[in-house]
């Protein structure tokens, strides 16, 4: 995914012209943005399943 993002970025940099950095900031802060609630999404969803495996129920008889 990071491979995926770097490449967009430096395909799409040489799209924008000075007049357009500040949308190519703007695009950038969106894609930054997106990138770090998927990270969060994916540590979330480890976390619950190191959590299940662990620490359920169904594991712990004692």
């Amino acid at each position: 995914m990071v491979k995926c993002i770097r490449t967009v970025r430096k395909e799409n940099k040489t799209l924008y012209s000075k007049e357009n950095y500040v949308e190519y900031e703007h695009d950038m802060k969106l894609v930054n943005m997106i990138k770090h609630l998927l990270m969060r999404d994916i540590e979330q969803t480890i976390e619950k399943r190191l959590h299940d495996i662990f620490l359920s129920k169904k594991h712990n008889k004692d």
